[in-house]
């Protein structure tokens, strides 16, 4: 074998060498996360809370054992097991691999090459019912795997509030400020399969627990009105958004290599104005129900190198191992 022949040889085997040493530095990367702030409910026509309950839960994993982790307080404003000084509940993060992430910190890691993660963590900080300030509560779920591998993280926030008016012709109001942000991005060799994915679900829901009325909104941000009626009794009633800035309900997935899609997605907290007021409501009782669902799952699952590409690196070795014997045979 010529020596010229020696040494395109060995260039072609280190270029392979450096193709599989790239799956080493990949990653699938997805997050959700949602800031409220300054969330009130009003009513112009007396009315009494009746109960209410506060449900946390994280949850996440890289494929294996998961971290999981939950709270619950409820009662009613005059006697509940909710905390009326710190944070009004809060579940223990949920963390896997590294880095770890740590409690109520609620900072965007990022994608990585260089190790695998899962985590997702809630609180809630203030309740109008508990400590009668304006209720405020932020959650993320954020993944990362870096080679092959596959995972998901959660972080869920419900409230179930009952209620009732006295009189008719009631009026009901929802207003608070909010922050999502969400991306999903992939960087990977050539080949393969690759899944990257971030949700974000919020839904508010009054029920009339003595007769067939039930309003549901899930915030869009379009111009449309995402507030829905239904019920054989909801004939008067009335739901419109006062302010629908920005989609409380999207999902952002991909699975072309390479690609990044943030939707809303900035650090420093961005909160803008939200607002629904519903007019006509019959003397009952009513169910608040609220749920808010922040998640993200990756897949990745590597190209196999082809025997030709690890016969390269093979020659790769023996050809430096080579050169470096003449040299020292030279010397």
């Amino acid at each position: 074998m010529n020596r010229s022949f020696k040494k395109s040889l060995v260039a072609a085997a280190v270029v392979a060498a450096c193709g599989l040493s790239a799956t080493a530095s990949a990653f699938e990367y997805a997050m959700s996360h949602l800031d409220v702030e300054q969330f009130t409910i009003t009513t112009t026509t007396p009315g009494s809370v009746n109960s209410f309950t506060f449900n946390l839960n994280n949850s996440a994993d890289l494929g294996g054992p998961p971290s999981s982790h939950s709270a619950t307080c409820g009662g009613n404003v005059a006697l509940n097991n909710c905390s009326a000084s710190g944070n009004v509940l809060d579940a223990q993060v949920a963390t896997v691999g590294t880095p770890v992430r740590t409690e109520n910190n609620f900072t965007f890691i990022g994608p990585t090459n260089a190790s695998s993660y899962s985590g997702a963590d809630s609180v809630i900080r203030t309740a109008q019912l508990v400590d009668g300030v304006p209720s405020s509560a932020e959650q993320i779920a954020e993944i990362n795997v870096a080679g092959n591998g596959f995972g998901q993280s959660s972080a869920n926030l419900q409230s179930n509030t009952t209620l009732s008016f006295t009189g008719t012709g009631n009026t009901f109001d929802i207003n608070f400020l909010a922050d999502p942000d969400l991306r999903a991005a992939i960087n990977d060799p050539p080949g393969g399969v690759h899944s990257a994915q971030a949700n974000l679900a919020t839904t508010f829901t009054l029920t009339s627990n003595t007769s067939d009325i039930r309003i549901q909104w899930s915030p869009t941000g379009t111009g449309f009105n995402d507030c829905v009626i239904t019920g054989t009794a909801s004939a008067g009633v009335t739901c419109t958004e006062t302010f629908d800035t920005q989609s409380l309900n999207v999902n952002v997935s991909t699975g072309t290599n390479p690609s990044d899609i943030p939707v809303s997605f900035e650090q420093p907290t961005t909160l803008t104005q939200f607002g629904l007021h519903i007019a006509g409501l019959p003397l009952a009782t009513y169910s608040l129900a609220l749920s808010s669902v922040t998640s993200a799952n990756v897949l990745s699952i590597q190209a196999v190198p082809e025997p030709i590409s690890l016969a390269l690196v093979g020659v790769a070795l023996v050809g430096i191992a080579g050169t470096a014997r003449r040299r020292k045979h030279k010397a």
